[in-house]
């Protein structure tokens, strides 16, 4: 990337230029960089034989960008959401669960199941190993999904 006309103040932390020329294989396109408040602190070093200061950022700049873009053929969206998420939410109410077209009745008694046959299994697992200490731990956790 080859930067052409870009003015930077350190001291200040603020670009004198807010449009920035760049060039990236012979395609030249301009960038506009939002401008940073930054604070500067205590923080000070030396690094090859020249001091620097840490600065931190008072606010970080919100990007308003509204773009689609493509990226190895996969498309996203930068910017507000294009659907409000109650419309997804709704959505994804009426989509079906399993495979014969109905919603299970209770999911959380269906989730405290998997979670029991999983608990089941390691505790299996840690009875052949004989690590007692495992054992009382997946007891206890058992004991807790009552």
């Amino acid at each position: 990337m080859h930067c052409n006309e870009r003015v930077f103040d350190f001291g200040t932390g603020k670009e004198a230029n807010q449009v920035t020329r760049l060039t990236y294989r012979g395609v030249e396109y301009e960038t506009h960089n939002p401008e940073i408040d930054v604070i500067p602190t205590q923080t000070v070093g030396k690094y090859r034989g020249q001091y620097w200061r840490k600065n931190t950022v008072r606010m970080m700049p919100i990007d308003t960008r509204d773009v689609d873009l493509k990226y190895r053929g996969v498309k996203y969206h930068l910017g507000p959401e294009k659907e409000p998420l109650t419309q997804l939410i709704k959505l994804a109410d009426r989509c079906v669960i399993s495979g014969n077209g109905q919603k299970p009745e209770n999911i959380h008694c269906i989730h405290l199941r998997n979670i029991r046959r999983n608990i089941e299994y390691r505790l299996a697992i840690a009875k052949l190993k004989g690590d007692d200490a495992l054992v009382r731990m997946l007891q206890d956790e058992a004991r807790q999904l009552v």
